[in-house]
């Protein structure tokens, strides 16, 4: 479907329960995502891994983890960056972070303060890049010093663009993304 749709890659999230301590959940996780990657491969997909908020799977180490764990060229990982600063990496990068595994970011601004529950806010209260708190140029600027950005997309559903006809919205989230480039001096 991913190929005929012209999809350059696809995205894989966590639904169960993963123990990132676990060393069998890891290899099981790694052997599961390569065998994925390479039924990708056979139609030139990349996959990613999300790692988001609330999930088992929150943060960028776990996620990278499993990425080489299975050593696979079209395997990497996604970069929300909503998810990203709500999450347990608070926007941080982790020690060793190899950019060259990451595949696409996503951008989405937080609110100032998290609400309690982050999965209804992530739905509910996404905001476009740049009005928001999660300093997303900032976060750019730093990806950017790694090395080349992969694709960016704006990733903003809920209240942000709420009854705009769809031109019109990504014609504004166009103009938010340029914003935090602009501001990251990209």
């Amino acid at each position: 479907m991913a190929r005929s749709l012209g999809a350059r890659s696809i995205t894989m999230v966590e639904a169960g329960h993963y123990d990132p301590s676990d060393r069998h959940h890891r290899r099981e996780a790694a052997s599961a995502f390569g065998a994925l990657c390479d039924r990708a491969a056979d139609h030139d997909l990349l996959v990613h891994i999300e790692p988001f908020a609330w999930s088992s799977l929150g943060r960028i180490a776990d996620a990278m983890a499993i990425v080489t764990g299975a050593d696979r060229p079209n395997g990497g990982l996604l970069l929300d960056l909503w998810h990203h600063v709500r999450g347990p990496d608070r926007g941080r990068l982790p020690p060793g972070f190899d950019h060259e595994r990451v595949f696409g970011i996503q951008l989405a601004d937080t609110l100032a303060a998290p609400w309690s529950n982050v999965r209804n806010e992530c739905m509910n209260r996404r905001l476009l890049p740049g009005d928001g708190h999660g300093r997303l140029a900032d976060r750019l600027a730093e990806l950017a010093d790694h090395g080349p950005l992969p694709p960016v997309g704006v990733e903003v559903f809920g209240e942000a663009m709420a009854g705009q006809p769809p031109v019109e919205a990504a014609a504004t989230a166009f103009e938010s993304m340029t914003t935090v480039f602009v501001d990251a001096g990209l």
